[in-house]
């Protein structure tokens, strides 16, 4: 188990990497901020902390809001009420939890891999530009990733114990009540039942115990949303994603538009229809109509869900860029932007070496899939509206796949340097036997 020592080195570090970003971006708040999200989060934040209640209103009658999950806002809420809370103060929530997803990121590859992969997965992850821009931004990343890291931790106690599975369900729980895009997380957690070459009967018991605690604290929000909106749902958001996102995104394909301008006439076609709808028959009516277009066009949902995959890992320092107030154009400008094509391709480069290196390995290739599991759930998750934002509670589980790579790599090179002193290269006259 790693010693704690290490544990605190890997957590400053990566801290510090963020403070800098943090500290760029004091003397101009709003460049925490990121439009509309932010936005939102802030305004019930406030509204909490002033005993208005769970609200996206900015004035009376402060209606219960179904859109927003509660984890986050209500970390928010906690930081305004403190003698100097402000969106600075605030930002710094998903500075701290970033830091403690490289931490528990550390963890989690020492268990699977061993120190040399730990300290690989947790240095790429500190530097991550994309992971490190979006920890200091009023967003739910930061927080989101950092719950499920500590969640997959918790879980990964041998021998399996009834209070770890309950903590790490209580833990994947919570990130669904941060970001509705975990509402299926407990599924996910199989592999990691199942490494170490335990039993199948505990494997069953590990994985019912985690989903029983997970969908438990989920449905005491969908209990919420019930008695305020009459609608069995986590999260509004679902619905209006599948509709004026992923359906939209197909009609435009199909339409050769841009997504934005279907978008657009939907939500007013959408605004003028339901004026006098109930939460419940806009979300059912949104779901309904969404499925419809989807699939009567499977082939084209397939293909703009490649292309948002495609987008979703590709190198995107505009977050970076503004933390730190460069201006277009400008040398820092442009080499901000090969840096973070360069991290990210080294640690893609690094993870697929990983990769291969775990399937030649009986013990590391079922290891390799508690990360690949979770790489595979927020891929899937993400769909066609996926762009780098969502990439970053996937990237720990990547770096941790690095992590094998950056081993591999270095034991390579070592090798061949001990081969080399054992047998050096023959070299006339280097001793008595040579030519003379």
């Amino acid at each position: 188990m790693p010693d704690r020592r290490s544990l605190v080195v890997v957590f400053l570090a990566a801290l510090v990497c963020r403070a800098a970003l943090w500290s760029a971006a004091l003397p101009d708040p709003s460049r925490l901020l990121s439009p509309p999200d932010s936005d939102e989060y802030l305004t019930i934040a406030h509204n909490i902390a002033a005993g208005r209640g769970f609200s996206a209103d900015v004035s009376p009658p402060f209606r219960p809001d179904i859109r927003r999950t509660p984890v986050y806002t209500t970390l928010l809420a906690s930081v305004f009420l403190l003698p100097f809370g402000d969106v600075r103060l605030a930002s710094l929530i998903g500075a701290l939890a970033s830091a403690a997803t490289v931490a528990a990121t550390y963890s989690i590859a020492w268990h699977l891999f061993g120190p040399i992969a730990a300290i690989g997965a947790a240095v790429l992850l500190t530097v991550d530009v994309t992971s490190a821009s979006y920890s200091v931004l009023i967003l739910t990343e930061a927080v989101f990733t950092a719950l499920v890291t500590t969640a997959v931790l918790a879980l990964m106690r041998r021998p399996l114990t009834r209070p770890a599975d309950v903590r790490g369900g209580a833990l994947l729980g919570g990130a669904a009540l941060c970001r509705p895009a975990g509402i299926l997380l407990g599924l996910v957690t199989l592999p990691v039942g199942a490494w170490r070459h335990s039993a199948w009967q505990a494997i069953a018991r590990h994985y019912m115990w985690v989903n029983a605690t997970f969908f438990l604290v989920a449905l005491l929000w969908v209990g919420r949303n019930f008695i305020v909106a009459d609608t069995l749902t986590l999260s509004s958001i679902a619905s209006v994603n599948l509709y004026f996102h992923r359906a939209a995104a197909v009609e435009a394909r199909l339409e050769g538009k841009k997504a934005e301008e279907v978008r657009a006439v939907w939500e007013r076609q959408f605004e003028s229809l339901s004026a006098q709808w109930s939460d419940a028959e806009k979300l059912e009516w949104m779901k309904s109509h969404a499925r419809d277009v989807i699939l009567s066009h499977p082939a084209t949902y397939l293909q703009i869900t490649v292309d948002g995959f495609i987008y979703m890992m590709q190198s995107e320092p505009l977050e970076l860029r503004r933390l730190l107030g460069l201006r277009e154009g400008s040398f820092s400008y442009n080499a901000a932007g090969v840096a973070a094509s360069v991290q990210l391709w080294l640690v893609y480069l690094a993870a697929v070496l990983g990769v291969l290196a775990s399937a030649r390995d009986d013990e590391r290739r079922r290891a390799a899939l508690v990360p690949l599991a979770f790489i595979a759930y927020f891929v899937l998750v993400s769909g066609p509206e996926a762009y780098p934002r969502f990439r970053v509670p996937i990237m720990p589980f990547v770096a941790m796949l690095s992590g094998i790579g950056i081993e591999r790599l270095a034991t390579s090179i070592r090798s061949r340097g001990v081969y080399e002193k054992a047998d050096p290269p023959f070299r006339p006259g280097s001793s008595g036997i040579g030519l003379r």
